[in-house]
């Protein structure tokens, strides 16, 4: 959007050190923080070079915010595709599913006979970006009824109307508190980790309602390998991780958002910015070893930039041998994930944004095709681990991809003899 007006979205513009924060009071006593209280503003009155930390609640425009930064000479801290990331589950999902629950998504809420094709009561609904305040009723499906009463509320719902639909799998999580509040989700033992650059910054109970509770000493560490390695997955730069504990003691993943949008529910607000103000004083790029575990590609450059999806569908069709077969569905994996963020680079609803999403959607469909027929030939050579603990499919399939000379690059089938990124 051209020539917004950027006092419509804030109250207030200032730098602080290294970092410039365009803030606005939301009136959400959870989210707003006088910086000026704590640390040593300095007005903008013209453009800086810092770039630009967003404190403006949740950002309905931000490409238009965006544009309108950059027209005035400036930059965002998060620019669109990694605020996007963070802040779908449709980006976030792929990226970390092996510790999160099993999650669909799906344009609009889609007959219950295909939610039951891959889901059994209850499962849990919510919006690509968010819930509508927790709300049970729209959450927690626990029959058909409920499912046709959420169809009939959907599309009158002004938080829920305009998102895409995720259904998850309903991991029964450690309960604190289920009848205080008996329209909200059950109050859980779940925690919220704000991280900036691979490294957490604060981090405290997600729930500010009900009992009071916190996070023991013993358990911190198990917390925080599973918060560090989501972040590093991620590869975002400023991340808000939800975490929580299941009832049979494992911890997952709930939740990702780009925590320029979200509250620090019962994280200590003066510790969480003191830490992520210094840090961000101290920023760089990161070296990828510092960032990324060991093993980590990084993917340079298309992995198949002449192969069409038509050509991967007749091998897909026709292998004559396991190891083919094996090499066109690494083929179509890494294709597909190196494309799949391409959408964004388009308005949705433009005849770029479309013809985009029915490539990407093709090479999904491909994938998914070799993905079943390798899984049923790990099972049948007896080489398909058992599912892990908040671990995945690519964990369990190690041993037979091996067997055909590739590892995982975290994300990413590379061959084992590869030495170089690809």
């Amino acid at each position: 959007m051209k020539n917004m007006d950027i006092r419509k979205y804030s109250d207030d513009f200032f730098t602080i050190g290294d970092i410039a924060i365009l803030q606005r009071t939301t009136g959400n006593d959870g989210y707003d923080f006088n910086f000026r209280n704590c640390f040593e503003c300095r007005s903008v009155v013209s453009e800086v070079d810092e770039p630009v930390l967003l404190h403006i609640g949740a950002i309905e425009d931000y490409a238009g915010v965006e544009a309108t930064i950059e027209e005035m000479g400036m930059h965002l801290l998060i620019h669109e595709a990694e605020h996007i990331r963070c802040s779908t589950i449709e980006k976030w999902y792929p990226t970390i599913k092996e510790r999160t629950p099993y999650t669909q998504i799906y344009d609009e809420l889609p007959p219950l006979e295909n939610v039951t094709d891959d889901f059994s009561f209850p499962f849990f609904v919510k919006g690509n970006r968010q819930t509508n305040h927790h709300k049970k009723s729209q959450c927690i499906i626990e029959n058909a009824d409920q499912y046709y009463t959420l169809r009939n509320e959907w599309g009158n719902d002004k938080i829920l109307n305009w998102q895409k639909v995720a259904i998850r799998e309903y991991v029964p999580l450690k309960v604190l508190d289920s009848t205080s509040f008996p329209d909200s989700v059950p109050i859980s033992y779940e925690f919220r980790f704000f991280y900036f650059e691979g490294r957490c910054m604060a981090y405290g109970p997600y729930w500010n309602i009900g009992p009071q509770y916190s996070l023991s000493e013993g358990e911190l560490p198990e917390v925080l390998e599973l918060t560090d390695w989501a972040a590093h997955r991620l590869g975002v730069s400023f991340p808000a991780i939800d975490v929580a504990k299941t009832v049979e003691g494992d911890w997952i993943i709930i939740e990702v958002n780009d925590a320029q949008e979200s509250g620090f529910v019962g994280v200590n607000p003066l510790k969480l910015w003191n830490c992520t103000i210094d840090a961000m004083q101290e920023r760089n790029w990161i070296a990828v070893e510092d960032l990324f575990d060991e093993g980590t590609v990084i993917m340079g450059g298309n992995p198949l930039p002449d192969k069409t999806v038509e050509e991967m569908w007749y091998t897909a069709k026709n292998y004559k041998s396991i190891q083919e077969l094996v090499d066109a569905y690494v083929g179509a994996h890494n294709k597909y994930g190196f494309i799949e963020d391409e959408i964004y680079d388009y308005e949705e609803g433009t005849e770029e944004y479309e013809q985009t999403k029915g490539i990407i959607d093709a090479w999904a469909e491909v994938e998914d095709y070799l993905q079943e027929k390798v899984v049923s030939c790990a099972k049948e050579e007896g080489l398909l681990a058992p599912r892990q603990k908040n671990s995945g499919l690519i964990k369990q399939m190690e041993e037979f991809m091996a067997q055909y000379g590739y590892r995982d690059g975290r994300g990413w089938w590379v061959r084992l003899d590869s030495e170089n990124n690809m």
